[in-house]
């Protein structure tokens, strides 16, 4: 049996007392309280030796009922040591709060009262009686003299607010509340919505054949790359703090960006691509997928499937791109005069190798061999120089043509003897060693009559 209700254990379980300490702090609590039947069990001897046992929540409530004795014996000492006039304010201002309540209640509007709201024009209107003598008013004592002056009325703690509302409008607020709810979120998305909208259409970004380092950024509004952060991290602070995106928020913004419209086509087929996406809302990623697929597969139904799922340009797109870098490299070589690749870097000391490319020269037919030369180009940077890109230059419309490598790029004559045993000039015999100025003059005759044969 339980110690403190004489009841037995059901679905609850007893507990054994097996310290001294507790055994000493019950007689404490039931001598405070005068609690005559506990004080007559505990006059045989300790708990312990009576081998008592207790629910846990009797034992709560127990100390609990300590506490409540203690706190209204101080508001009673407290309360009759106070002078009259300041009983008598709080007295006027505790009815005049009751009236409020009242008119409230008479109104159309259904009444739920925060309790913070009601503790505020309570001691607003004490200041106004009598600032002198006016303290701090403990919220919990007038919550319950309101609930005793207003049996009909009940208390609901939300989080660290505490709501009061009579009985029969609780429905009412329950059902009213959770259709509010629902509007105001709405309402809230709405807006988000539109704020969100009118800074996507508002940021430009132009493909120049290229994707700079902050392309991604550049490309999409804060406001949408913030929102999209807090909706895949939540949006506390000490999360959105930390300036770092992610790579999944770049590309679900970036995504949003592309595949976002000024007015929903109604004649859009599913089995067409009949999609059409501004230019003006390109991004990086649909490009990149596009362009990646594209080298790596080199596939326009795998393209086209990506760009039906919204995830990169469609493959005409693919194909214009790459016609107008080609373009952008071939400008390149002709602003240089020279064929020299796009990852070099201006303005920096550049130092080139060159060797020669042997394979196979003993072939009798000359089939299988090959020889040529190759060129490796080094570029050293430093601190003080490290060189200028070598971007592409974007073509405008107006320049935009059939573009043509030079004669010396795309064709290479052919080198072919007509005659088998070209004629060979004879040395003349008895020359010095050290006078070679008769064998060049021979060599040149030799090498023009050579040219007019070939």
């Amino acid at each position: 049996m339980c110690f403190f209700c004489d009841l037995p254990a059901e679905q609850q379980p007893l507990h054994a007392v097996t310290t001294f300490d507790l055994d000493a702090r019950v007689k404490e609590c039931a001598a405070v309280l005068g609690d005559n039947h506990l004080l007559a069990k505990l006059a045989v001897g300790d708990m312990i030796a009576l081998g008592a046992k207790y629910h846990s929540h009797c034992l709560a409530q127990f100390y609990n009922r300590r506490r409540s004795f203690e706190r209204e014996q101080y508001h009673k000492i407290s309360t009759d040591n106070a002078p009259d006039s300041q009983k008598n304010n709080e007295s006027i201002v505790f009815a005049q709060l009751i009236a409020y309540i009242n008119d409230v209640r008479s109104c159309d509007i259904i009444p739920v009262f925060k309790l913070a709201d009601l503790k505020n024009l309570y001691l607003t209107r004490l200041n106004q009686l009598n600032p002198s003598t006016v303290n701090a008013v403990n919220s919990s004592r007038l919550k319950e003299k309101l609930l005793t002056y207003n049996p009909d009325m009940r208390a609901q703690s939300e989080g660290r607010d505490v709501l009061l509302a009579f009985d029969d409008n609780l429905g009412d607020v329950l059902s009213k509340a959770c259709v509010g709810d629902m509007d105001d979120d709405a309402m809230h998305l709405i807006k988000a919505a539109d704020i969100v909208r009118r800074n996507m259409f508002d940021c430009k970004w132009k493909f120049s054949t290229s994707l700079s380092r902050d392309a991604q950024l550049s490309s999409v509004p804060p406001t949408l790359l913030c929102l999209v952060k807090m909706i895949l991290e939540g949006p506390s602070i000490d999360v959105q703090s930390l300036d770092q995106h992610t790579p999944a928020s770049l590309s679900i913004a970036q995504l949003l960006v592309f595949n976002s419209v000024h007015h929903k086509r109604s004649n859009v087929s599913h089995v067409t691509h009949a999609v059409r996406h501004s230019k003006e809302q390109e991004t990086p990623l649909p490009l990149y997928v596009g362009l990646a697929v594209h080298a790596a597969t080199r596939k326009k139904q795998l393209v086209d499937k990506l760009f039906d799922l919204g995830m990169c340009v469609f493959y005409d797109r693919v194909l214009t791109i790459l016609s107008e870098i080609a373009c952008g490299v071939c400008d390149r070589f002709e602003t240089d005069s020279a064929v020299c690749p796009l990852n070099l870097k201006g303005d920096i000391f550049t130092m080139a190798t060159v060797d020669n490319i042997d394979h196979n020269p003993s072939a009798t037919t000359s089939h299988s061999s090959f020889h040529g030369t190759g060129i490796s180009l080094h570029q050293h940077p430093d601190a003080e120089m490290m060189g200028s890109e070598r971007s592409l230059c974007a073509r405008t419309e107006s320049s935009r043509q059939d573009f043509r490598l030079p004669m010396a790029y795309g064709v290479v004559p052919p080198v072919k003897l007509l005659k088998q045993e070209p004629a060979l000039p004879l040395s003349p015999s008895g020359t010095a060693a050290g006078s070679l100025d008769i064998y060049s003059v021979s060599d040149e005759d030799w090498l023009r009559d050579l040219s007019r044969v070939v």
